[in-house]
């Protein structure tokens, strides 16, 4: 964590990024994490509809991030995360071994975009992570717990 503090918005760009290191842009632009906005808040109308109709036309990328807040309170062992050094550095650490068996006894492709831990510690990898990410429910945890998603909020209807 940095010590200095230039502004809200840097530092809180900044903690962000530390907590979780590897929750930077994937395909393509993997390195920009401490530029990526936290702070752009996303208005939604207070409808099931309108949250999964907002959750199907996000980016991969930010869906991806979207899933990983909602299993922060309920199943880390869900999260997805970018197919980068970056991962292996922070998942692996200095254990080469260990990484070596979790991509072989996985279904690991290196070219993928995403990867995730499977229940028994191997690797799965992947380009389209909406196959393990399920929007309704993520869209009914919105509606009833909006303060869990740091950049949405709800309005209600006029």
């Amino acid at each position: 964590m940095l010590n200095r503090k230039i502004n809200e918005k840097e530092t809180y760009n900044t903690i962000i990024c530390v907590l979780v290191p590897i929750s930077g842009l994937c395909a393509g632009d993997k390195y920009n994490c401490l530029t990526k906005n936290y702070n752009t808040m996303e208005y939604i109308k207070r409808d099931l509809d309108a949250i999964i109709e907002y959750l199907n036309e996000l980016s991969l990328d930010d869906l991806r991030d979207i899933h990983n807040e909602y299993c922060s309170h309920y199943d880390m062992d869900d999260y997805i995360y970018c197919n980068d050094e970056h991962f292996f550095s922070e998942m692996f650490q200095d254990d080469v071994d260990g990484a070596v068996r979790a991509a072989l006894y996985g279904e690991y492709n290196y070219t993928d975009d995403y990867v995730k831990c499977d229940g028994y510690a191997n690797l799965q990898s992947f380009d389209d992570p909406t196959e393990y990410i399920d929007i309704s429910e993520i869209a009914n945890d919105i509606l009833e717990n909006e303060g869990n998603y740091y950049d949405i909020e709800l309005e209600d209807e006029e």
